[in-house]
């Protein structure tokens, strides 16, 4: 009887410290593709950094000092992701975003794009300010991440 009660208390605290899923912020479904010179990366890694904003409430309205925890994503062969904050595929939080295409650990040396030529912070279209992607409660977030490099002239992302 003690061993059942012990377990019983266990699985009570577990279940309080786990809870219901979430975080500090809300989060919303997220996803989408990345190319480079308009092909389809097919390894790699996403990540959606928040951007501070006055008006950013943590749940429950408690401002909190940071503009929340960010979302990464394994690129899949076809080039699409879906993102992840405090658990699997649960999306980004919601408000704005930086973002950061990487290729961690150089791949496989035995693949075409093994070191890809596109990637690193995403920015806007000729200038040295990030892009910002808003992801948005309510909204089909399906971002579209199109990275270019005039400089690759062979292989499976030759600029056109």
């Amino acid at each position: 009887m003690r061993q059942l009660f012990m377990l019983m208390s266990v699985l009570s605290a577990s279940w309080f410290l786990i809870g219901c899923g979430g975080g500090a912020y809300e989060t919303e479904d997220a996803r989408g593709t990345v190319t480079c010179n308009g092909k389809p990366i097919t390894w790699g890694a996403v990540i959606f950094s928040p951007v501070s904003s006055p008006d950013k409430k943590a749940v429950g309205g408690a401002g909190l000092d940071t503009p929340g925890k960010g979302a990464t994503a394994k690129v899949g062969e076809d080039g699409t992701f879906v993102l992840s904050t405090y658990g699997n595929e649960d999306g980004a939080v919601i408000g704005k975003h930086t973002v950061v295409v990487s290729y961690p650990g150089g791949g496989d040396e035995d693949e075409e794009d093994a070191h890809a030529p596109c990637g690193g912070t995403v920015y806007q279209p000729d200038s040295d300010k990030p892009m910002e992607f808003e992801v948005v409660s309510g909204a089909d977030n399906n971002f579209t991440i199109e990275l270019t490099n005039p400089y690759v002239e062979e292989g499976p992302y030759a600029a056109q």
